[in-house]
């Protein structure tokens, strides 16, 4: 798990993928110029198309290009950091890291810093003199001619991204994108329970360590994490083999997401485990300075309720990109609500439950999507409709009792704005109509409490 914590940090940084590159060049350039030097491979350097030319003429190339590389290899970066201002100033300062994990943004720079590298090194390489004293790596200087004209090729590539990656449409599909993978993969079917078939009896886990043990609470044990941060993941696996070599069972307090305090209990534990078992439980908490994609679905959640947010400010008030993050979010929750609800217990292979976890369930993401943008909804017609359309899209496709009680109390929270705030009699009886179609397809009344 730290693994995929440390590649997760990688990947949003800015150095890795140009130093690979960069790296990959360097040993390319001393694997060209060997290849040069050696004379069983002098047929190489009849074909046609390889450079030919005096050593200051090679000279002469490789500078122009290095420094070529370099100039735009700045302009790159200036582009990218403007581009980052841009998606800051509009989209919230939490969707930069959205914008520092482009693969194209980072292979962009690494090409450009790569080229430069690699013609610096076979720069070095070039002798001059006459006769047998000059030397002139042909392949080298050929690749770094085929190398700029690629390099052109990625520029204006680059410049068609940047202006593709800061549009508002763009930026939203990709972090509903992000939300409908973590909705698929952290919203298994049968985590911990060997029977993928049936719910396992979630009993409660209190009643489970009394009915192991007659001393109550001084046979219990908390895990208190040593520092402060957002908790990014958690070994589920791993707490779930300790649990079932030690005997334990295990109630996690945190999920990934929440805002851990050092000393503040994440986990209880029964019966009291010693010292070396504690320890390994704590590994399998893995805290950072932010929220990360890692196992946190409410994350590009609350990325995408962020941008609808901004975009019904008074400054901004522009209902359309809402309406387009309300498409991601309905994406993701149909999602959620169509999967088999997680369970709260996890089971270990012979069916004994070891853990209890708190519940990141379809109820848990509505609440949270529609409780963060309903209240900025008030006076536009246009964004409560499109939530309540939501709604109506949810209510026909959840499968359980509860989820479509909660949809129902999140319609009737919303068509309470409408009639606050809606003025227009057309728009109140379009919303009417569609908080009507939501009851009829749960078969609630629609009346409002």
């Amino acid at each position: 798990m730290n693994l995929l914590k440390y590649w997760d940090r990688l990947r949003s940084s800015f150095w890795f993928v140009p130093a690979v590159m960069t790296l990959a060049a360097a040993g390319l350039a001393s694997g060209i110029v060997s290849l040069d030097r050696s004379e069983s491979l002098a047929w190489l350097h009849r074909l046609p198309m390889i450079y030919t030319g005096t050593p200051e003429g090679a000279s002469s190339v490789l500078s122009g290009i290095s420094s070529g590389m370099i100039t735009i290899a700045g302009v790159v970066f200036s582009m990218t950091l403007v581009a980052l201002s841009l998606a800051s100033g509009q989209f919230g300062p939490r969707l930069l890291r959205n914008f520092m994990r482009d693969t194209t943004n980072q292979v962009v720079l690494g090409t450009f810093v790569a080229t430069f590298l690699y013609c610096l090194l076979v720069l070095r390489s070039i002798r001059f003199g006459e006769g047998d004293a000059a030397f002139v790596p042909d392949l080298a200087v050929t690749l770094s001619i085929v190398g700029a004209v690629g390099a052109m090729g990625v520029l204006i590539y680059f410049i068609h991204h940047v202006a593709i990656s800061i549009q508002a449409d763009h930026v939203v599909a990709r972090v509903g994108e992000e939300f409908v993978d973590q909705v698929d993969m952290l919203f298994p079917e049968h985590l911990g329970d060997p029977d993928g078939d049936t719910d396992p009896e979630e009993e409660d886990f209190d009643a489970v360590a009394a009915r192991f043990s007659a001393t109550g609470d001084r046979n219990r044990s908390t895990v208190c994490l040593e520092r402060d941060g957002y908790l990014q993941a958690i070994d589920a696996e791993e707490h779930l083999q300790i649990a079932r070599e030690a005997d334990l069972r295990i109630k996690l307090l945190t999920a990934p997401g929440d805002y851990v305090i050092a000393g503040v209990p994440v986990a209880v534990i029964h019966p009291r485990p010693d010292d070396e078992t504690l320890r390994a439980l704590r590994k399998g908490f893995i805290l950072g300075r932010e929220r990360t994609t890692l196992q946190d679905p409410s994350f590009p959640l609350d990325q995408l309720v962020e941008m609808a947010v901004r975009a019904l400010s008074p400054g901004v008030n522009d209902p359309f990109t809402a309406a387009r993050c309300l498409d991601r979010l309905t994406s993701g929750l149909v999602r959620a609500g169509r999967r088999r609800r997680p369970s709260a217990v996890r089971l270990d292979a012979e069916g004994v439950p070891r853990v209890w976890a708190p519940l990141r369930d379809f109820q848990h993401l509505l609440h949270r999507a529609c409780d963060g943008i309903r209240p900025h909804t008030a006076g536009s017609a246009q964004t409560i409709q499109d939530l309540m359309r939501m709604l109506a899209t949810l209510a026909g496709e959840v499968r359980r009792a509860e989820d479509a009680q909660a949809v129902r109390e999140q319609a009737a929270a919303l068509v309470r704005v409408g009639r606050d705030s809606l003025t227009e009699p057309r728009d109140l009886e379009r919303l009417e109509g569609l908080y009507a179609g939501v009851s009829q397809t749960m078969r609630i009344p629609a009346e409002v409490d």
